[in-house]
């Protein structure tokens, strides 16, 4: 090997960051997602969580924890659904894992604008991001302070709830007969993800789901399923049923396909 083959070759392996090598970095400031496995078949997501610990925001939510450190480091095998909002004042790199299938379905960054695992490539840097698993059973599901899922300080609007009991998971989604993904089917989508679901007698039978980085909404009284236009994020839609948020939800048939 000559010299130039030599310099090249560890300019490439000191430009990686120690988090893709294998050992995260002494001090994070990095989401990684690793070990990734298609959904939804129940088996967990073993992932890494780290953000900039010196970020100027104070509140990093996870659905159901209520952290409130600005730096907060998860390293756990959950089953369950885990939403991380960091502050748009971070400035968080995300490395993928180099042997993820274009197939399965890891992160939304930001606006939904990922929503596939393509293959590791170079690093990007964003303002802000989350990080979306399937909810299976909240009781395998803990944060890093160990805590067990505790659905009152869930993300959810009043009437509305996180809860998979509440979702009905066995009967209307995870079943291959299942009727939400019967319905899915008939309108030509791909894997959904139920998110959340109308309790309390607040008029029932609504279920708020995603599909490629779409959210939807499955009426189970008329068998119907909506979506927005324009599209809107969840965050924007939580928002606005929260009364906090600008703007309206206008939710428009979707047609089944053939």
């Amino acid at each position: 090997m000559n010299l130039l083959s030599l310099y090249i070759f560890a300019i490439t392996l000191f430009s990686y960051p120690l988090g893709v090598l294998g050992t995260p970095a002494p001090n994070p400031t990095v989401a990684l997602l690793a070990n990734t496995s298609p959904q939804p078949t129940g088996t967990p997501w073993n992932f890494s969580l780290y953000h900039n610990r010196k970020c100027s925001g104070k509140e990093t939510v996870y659905a159901g924890s209520g952290s409130t450190d600005c730096r907060t480091d998860i390293h756990t095998s959950a089953q369950g659904l885990l939403r991380a909002y960091i502050d748009p004042s971070c400035v968080v790199t995300i490395y993928k894992d180099k042997k993820c299938s274009k197939a399965q379905s890891v992160e939304t960054i930001s606006s939904y604008t990922t929503n596939k695992c393509n293959p590791w490539r170079k690093k990007r840097k964003i303002r802000s991001f989350k990080v979306q698993i399937n909810f299976w059973s909240p009781s395998t599901l803990e944060y890093g302070n160990g805590q067990p899922f505790d659905e009152s300080l869930a993300d959810a609007p009043p009437g509305w709830s996180i809860d998979p009991e509440e979702l009905d998971y066995e009967d209307d989604w995870v079943a291959e007969d299942g009727r939400g993904r019967d319905i899915a089917e008939m309108h030509g989508l791909g894997q959904i993800t139920p998110i959340m679901c109308e309790v309390n007698g607040s008029g029932g039978g609504g279920v708020l789901f995603e599909s490629v980085g779409r959210i939807y909404l499955f009426d189970q009284l008329d068998g119907g399923l909506y979506h927005l236009k324009p599209p809107k994020s969840l965050e924007q839609i939580i928002s606005i049923m929260k009364g906090t948020g600008r703007g309206v939800l206008n939710w428009k048939p979707l047609q089944a396909r053939g």
